[in-house]
């Protein structure tokens, strides 16, 4: 297993994502997800910039690091940084923003944030 493949797996899972979500998400399919995840092929370059930005990692750490190996200063693994429409928006261990954002992208994460809880509630029955 290659380490770009092992960080593909490694990046999904730690977003709770199923292979079929991938669809929605960077526009790959199961099948071809899981074959990325298994070694079997690999993403075209621009395939490899949308997976690069969806998951706020750059393009060197997704090819050439173990992701999962990575750990921060309290021995956990790093925080996954998660970007939506290449707008990264995640906060390490201690609330800090992991990159310099916009307020455009706060804004769209905001809004983003708040489509899914309504999601969410509509889906349990909640109001």
């Amino acid at each position: 297993m290659s380490l770009l493949s092992k960080n593909l797996a490694y990046l999904r899972k730690q977003l709770k994502l199923r292979q079929e979500e991938m669809q929605s998400r960077v526009g790959v399919s199961r099948t071809t997800w899981s074959n990325y995840e298994n070694g079997i092929s690999e993403p075209s370059v621009n395939g490899l910039i949308n997976i690069s930005n969806f998951f706020g990692v750059s393009l060197d750490d997704l090819l050439k690091k173990d992701l999962s190996r990575t750990a921060n200063s309290k021995g956990n693994p790093a925080p996954v940084r998660y970007g939506l429409n290449n707008a990264i928006s995640v906060l390490d261990e201690d609330d800090h923003l992991l990159d310099n954002m916009g307020i455009t992208d706060i804004i769209s994460y905001l809004k983003m944030l708040t489509t899914e809880i309504r999601e969410l509630k509509r889906k349990i029955g909640v109001d």
